[in-house]
């Protein structure tokens, strides 16, 4: 902010409390002595007094020659001091704040594409120096990314194409999380580009969500994926709850009443049909994982993918508010600094990269389960190896950021 002069535009506000609280002292004294003060006159004598200059002041706005004594008393002062402060509480302030406001809005909106000219030039730089360090890494997932994708396209038209009804329901849901890993890796790849590597370690948490649900759904038979789809009902039924409840706080309307009872009459429809457990946030796996009312955590148990609790702990933290999020920083070299990190950086990307391959590759290798066809095998093979050098590429641009900035620092305490 400094670049548009806040702080001293405030400071300069600030300066004018005074000398507008003494203005309308002077314009009493004035009016008290029978002088009909000219528009003006009291800021300009207010104005004089506050400048610290000892001559007389002159005022050429009037045709007559008079000489008018103001005296200022300790009552004045003390007048003027609590006129100062009460100004400062009243809406004068605000209105002030407003004028500010509008003037900063206005230097900005004239200075703005300098500034930003400069920030493009400069992220540029930015993105350069990190495609330099992690762009072996970050070309290794951008091609399993691509392969991936053409492998889901694939499928997905053989799957248009099939008359078969076995395990249908099943392979449309792992088409459709497939194709929602695929948008959540570009989109983690987009972020490690930028520089936000807490943001891209978030997005991952998403991609491990899919990935659990994937795996229990081709465990099961079609009834886990029916339940899977139908419990939209449910959540419907939730966003429905949850509008009511803020719609009036916010001043929206009422949500249509049609579509409301629509809404209604579907979610009691699923609970009549799966039972009361079904209306639990994971109730669609209720029946199958054979607890009533089960959580995220006992869902990872029943996919086999417990071991990655901790991760998803910890990319937690970059979504919730808690303090763990605001002190500990990916994208930070020294977690134990005063340093905050507002913007990117050009660390900490080895977890959300290395993670986001493994938990891509195991959602596409689920896309062939069932065959035995040399082609899958030899496409299950591939991804695997790029998997494994996805993680080699980021373990060693860690490694030699670490090993740099390990130089830096004993340059520094020389």
């Amino acid at each position: 902010m400094q670049m548009f002069g806040l702080q001293r535009a405030l400071r300069d506000a600030i300066r004018q409390l005074p000398a507008m609280a003494l203005e309308q002292v002077i314009a009493n004294k004035l009016k008290a002595a029978g002088v009909s003060a000219p528009s003006g006159l009291s800021h300009q004598i207010a104005k004089h007094v506050l400048s610290g200059s000892e001559e007389p002041f002159t005022w050429n706005g009037d045709r007559t020659d008079r000489e008018v004594r103001v005296d200022v008393s300790d009552d004045d002062l003390a007048v003027l001091e609590k006129a100062v402060w009460s100004f400062a509480k009243e809406d004068t302030l605000h209105k002030l704040a407003e004028d500010i406001a509008q003037s900063l809005l206005k230097a900005l909106g004239a200075q703005w594409d300098q500034r930003r000219l400069s920030d493009h030039a400069e992220m540029a730089g930015f993105r350069d120096r990190l495609e330099e360090r992690w762009g072996n890494a970050l070309d290794l997932l951008r091609m399993l990314l691509v392969i991936c994708q053409e492998i889901g396209g694939e499928v997905a038209g053989r799957f248009r194409r099939s008359k078969s009804k076995k395990d249908r329901a099943k392979r449309a849901v792992l088409l459709r999380l497939h194709a929602r890993s695929c948008q959540v890796v570009g989109e983690i790849v987009a972020l490690i580009e930028a520089g936000f590597a807490d943001g891209a370690m978030s997005r991952w948490r998403t991609l491990h969500e899919l990935v659990v649900i994937a795996n229990l759904a081709s465990a099961h038979d079609d009834d886990l994926s029916e339940r899977y789809v139908e419990h939209l009902a449910v959540e419907s039924k939730r966003s429905l709850d949850q509008y009511e409840s803020c719609a009036p706080l916010l001043g929206f309307r009422p949500f249509p009443k049609r579509e409301a009872a629509r809404i209604e009459r579907r979610f009691k429809q699923v609970l009549k049909k799966y039972g009361a457990e079904f209306g639990s946030p994971y109730g669609w796996a209720a029946h199958h994982v054979n607890i009533k009312k089960p959580n995220f955590a006992q869902l990872e148990a029943a996919a086999g993918r417990e071991a990655m609790r901790s991760h998803y702990k910890m990319a937690s933290q970059n979504v919730h508010g808690g303090p763990h999020g605001i002190f500990f920083r990916l994208g930070l070299l020294d977690q134990g600094g005063e340093l905050l990190l507002a913007g990117p950086s050009n660390a900490g990307f080895f977890d959300p990269g290395h993670l986001a391959a493994r938990a891509l590759v195991q959602i596409t290798v689920l896309l062939f389960a069932g065959r035995a066809m040399l082609d899958e095998l030899v496409m299950m093979k591939m991804l695997i190896a790029i998997d494994d050098a996805v993680t080699d590429a980021f373990a060693l641009a860690e490694r030699q950021l670490d090993r740099d900035e390990r130089d830096v620092q004993k340059v520094s305490r020389r």
